[in-house]
């Protein structure tokens, strides 16, 4: 084997071995061995790109750093190791709900710098678009806290709503039955109003007669203001609690209101999220 000074591992830096029958490098640190051909740049970026469309970034990553220490790296190697690095063969798999890039953001910055014209817009739809997906999902976020928020009010409408139910029962139900066809509902409060005339009629019968009318019209007015008392506080409460129910509609359609704005909010922004994604694809290098 002969040392190769012109050569340094990728891997750890120090002088690689050739080994003349194999043809490959070696280095005896580590232990790493390299093809021949791995020194050659145009044959080291094609073969960075097949790993990268085999999904083996790793190896891709490892040849295109090691071009990018050679020399002032082109478009191609740029491409090729942001692509690397992010794990992805190519922007044609990102997507809103899977955008899992590990190079964004400031990450971004060298490339930009490096880059010029229609190389450099390259990364800056990238960046756009990154920016896009942040504002997408701090979109989604909103959204599905309002729609938390609208299931809490939802639910507290209807436990205000049932029990405005139960307190109609007793009364709003009986002046609607008035105006209803079941004559046995009629009749029975055509039987009490009956009684109540009655127990008045019998109070003055009494008093003409006995003296002692006084004790039974007592009653009988007693009867009449418990009655008309009982139903006058059903109905002040649920007045009360329809009064307590329409802020909560109001807020509930604010609600609404805001979330549909916002939906449409989000689907603009996973439109230009796609737009911009596009406009990379057709820039993007392929070898």
């Amino acid at each position: 084997m002969s040392l190769i000074r012109s050569h340094d591992c990728p891997k750890c830096g120090a002088a690689l071995l050739y080994d003349d029958e194999k043809q490959i490098y070696i280095c005896p640190y580590c232990d790493k061995s390299y093809q021949f051909d791995y020194f050659n740049e145009d044959k080291l970026l094609s073969f960075a790109f097949e790993r990268i469309h085999e999904k083996d970034f790793g190896t891709a990553r490892e040849a295109l750093e090691f071009l990018s220490k050679k020399s002032s790296p082109g478009f191609p190697a740029l491409c090729g190791l942001w692509l690397a690095r992010s794990e992805i063969s190519s922007v044609d798999s990102l997507s809103i709900d899977s955008h899992h890039l590990t190079q964004r953001g400031d990450d971004l910055k060298p490339y930009l710098e490096q880059t010029k014209g229609s190389e450099k817009a390259y990364f800056q739809h990238i960046k756009e678009a990154d920016a896009l997906y942040e504002e997408y999902q701090d979109t989604r976020k909103q959204i599905l806290a309002l729609k938390s928020k609208e299931a809490v009010l939802e639910d507290k409408v209807m436990r205000i709503k049932t029990r405005i139910e139960a307190r109609k029962k007793w009364v709003w139900y009986a002046l609607k039955w008035i105006d209803s066809s079941d004559l046995t509902l009629k009749l029975f409060l055509y039987i009490f109003v009956f009684m109540l005339t009655g127990l008045s009629i019998l109070g003055i019968y009494l008093y003409t007669t006995f003296g002692a009318t006084e004790f039974y019209f007592l009653y009988g007015s007693f009867f009449a203001v418990f009655l008309l008392t009982y139903f006058l506080q059903k109905t002040v409460k649920i007045r009360k609690l329809n009064e307590a129910l329409f802020p909560v509609i109001e807020e509930i359609n604010e609600l609404r209101k805001k979330k549909n704005e916002l939906l449409d909010h989000e689907h603009e922004v996973s439109r230009a999220y796609y737009d911009k994604l596009q406009s990379a694809k057709q820039l993007e290098w392929r070898s």
